[in-house]
């Protein structure tokens, strides 16, 4: 009898949050809904009335998720919050990875004409 790995711990998860709002302020940040997110494979979600959204069963290893900007309220910009390697120097994009069974987070700030803070990009 062959034994097969259980496909939950062969797979990963990408969730994330896309707020409007300046950095820092992700948790009391509101969320905005219908929002396109990308993976590099040209899967998407749509963000949901809180701004949440979630890729499951993808593929362990390093993956790229990306803001559609069109789906931005009008004047509307992304902020690079993080300013690592990870968002490769643009603020609509990260790179995540991870590990079957595995959890990765990738949030987004999106900043609106009339919000002070982070400098949009």
């Amino acid at each position: 009898m062959l034994v097969e790995r259980d496909t939950i711990t062969g797979r990963m998860t990408i969730i994330g949050r896309v707020v409007l709002g300046e950095c820092g302020v992700a948790d009391s940040a509101s969320g905005l809904s219908g929002v396109r997110v990308m993976l590099e494979d040209g899967s998407f979600a749509v963000t949901d009335a809180e701004g949440r959204y979630r890729f499951e069963g993808v593929v362990p290893g390093t993956h790229v998720v990306q803001v559609a900007r069109g789906s931005l309220p009008p004047g509307a910009r992304l902020a690079d919050c993080a300013r690592s390697t990870r968002s490769a120097g643009d603020a609509g994009s990260r790179f995540v990875t991870g590990q079957g069974g595995s959890l990765a987070r990738a949030d987004f700030h999106v900043v609106s004409p009339g919000t002070a803070g982070a400098a949009p990009r």
